[in-house]
Order: structure tokens, then C-alpha cells, then sequence
């Protein structure tokens, strides 16, 4: 027997959900930037961030989502996608972190989607990426 708190929160299956369409017209979406760790690499929040990306490219197009990606030292930036993958920081060298603000800024993105979880950014990198932003916006 289902709790009546989530027979409440059921979906019908009389009635299915409407299919999800973009509300957004084509080149009206802001242009975004992912920055978080992405796939070759390992990690939960990688495989998150590469099933977003499709999702908002289907919704707002191809050119207007871009990703910028958190890497491990030894991990050679010819792993990614370079059409999906603008730039890869490796996750110590601070110089990596504004070189990537520095293209966000050149590219003109308005909107810088940061997924965070512990280790992923160490020290204060990740404070001076985004105080570059910050800065020139």
C-alpha cells in the first residue's frame, strides 16, 4: 500500500504529463557555461552535468552552452570533446581558473552555472574564478 502523501504526488497513468516543449524562441537563451567536472572523468556530478547540457542545448541550441571543465593533473585535456569542452582546468593551478573567466568573459556569457561538491575545487581557486566574473560583469 502507497502512503497517501505519494499517491497524492502520483502521476495518472490516464493522463500522462505533456510532453516538455522550449517556451525559450531559438537564439533567445542566454549564453551558458557549465563549469564542473564532465565526462572522461569518473564522478557523479560529471555524469549530472553531461545529461544537463543536453537538456539545455535541446532547449536553447548547440552555440549557446558551452562547458568548462574541472580536471585531475594527469588527466590530458585530448580526453574531451573540444565541441562540447571550451577549456579544462586542472583543479590546482589557480592560473587555469582565471585563463577559464577570462574566456567566459571574452565569449560574452551571462550566466555561469558552478556545480559544486567538496574536493572538487581545493584551496581558493575556485574563489579567484569567480571574484574574475564577479569583476567584469
Amino acid at each position: 500500500n502507497m502512503p497517501e502523501e505519494f499517491r497524492r504526488c502520483a502521476w495518472s497513468t490516464a493522463a500522462p504529463p505533456p510532453p516538455v516543449t522550449s517556451a525559450t524562441p531559438p537564439g533567445t537563451c542566454p549564453r551558458i557555461a557549465l563549469v564542473s567536472t564532465f565526462p572522461p572523468r569518473e564522478c557523479g556530478i560529471a555524469t549530472f552535468t553531461d545529461q544537463l547540457l543536453g537538456g539545455l542545448r535541446e532547449v536553447c541550441g548547440e552555440d549557446r552552452v558551452t562547458v568548462i571543465a574541472v580536471k585531475h593533473q594527469d588527466q590530458p585535456i585530448s580526453e574531451y570533446n573540444g565541441s562540447i569542452v571550451s577549456a579544462a582546468m586542472h583543479e590546482y593551478e589557480v592560473d587555469h581558473y582565471r585563463a577559464a573567466a577570462d574566456l567566459l568573459i571574452s565569449r560574452s556569457i551571462s550566466l555561469v552555472l558552478l556545480q559544486h561538491e567538496f574536493g572538487i575545487y581545493p584551496g581558493s581557486n575556485i574563489i579567484c574564478f569567480a571574484s574574475r566574473l564577479y569583476e567584469q560583469r
